[in-house]
């Protein structure tokens, strides 16, 4: 057995919901974990969670999906915009998706991958 398992070599799509904190703030080239208005200081420690955790999933073959700096329970549309690696906002300055259309993005990515894309992004 290959260690740390592979998993490519186990035939299995892989993508990990982690957190917004390892995405690029909007107009600057600082993460938004650094940019107070999507990260409050209360929230700092469970962002740099996020990207501890991005940092350990660079190693292996799995995509990260950063969710929108706000997401909870809502209703489900079955739209969303997605992107790379920088946080998508509206046209209020807001970034948020509801947790049941983020489940129907990494559903998507898991049915149809966006080859070659490791870290992706998703928000209304």
């Amino acid at each position: 057995m290959i260690w740390p398992p592979s998993f490519a070599y186990f035939g299995r799509r892989v993508v990990v919901i982690g957190g917004a904190g390892p995405l690029k703030s909007p107009d600057a080239d600082q993460l938004v974990i650094d940019d107070p208005r999507f990260v409050p200081r209360q929230w700092r420690a469970i962002a740099q969670a996020s990207v501890d955790q991005f940092s350990a999933c660079a190693t292996h073959p799995a995509a990260y999906l950063s969710p929108p700096a706000l997401f909870g329970p809502g209703r489900r549309t079955g739209a969303y915009r997605r992107g790379t690696n920088r946080i998508l906002i509206d046209v209020n300055g807001e970034s948020r998706i509801s947790a049941e259309d983020l489940a129907i993005a990494a559903m998507d990515e898991i049915e149809n991958p966006d080859s070659g894309l490791r870290h992706f992004t998703v928000a209304y």
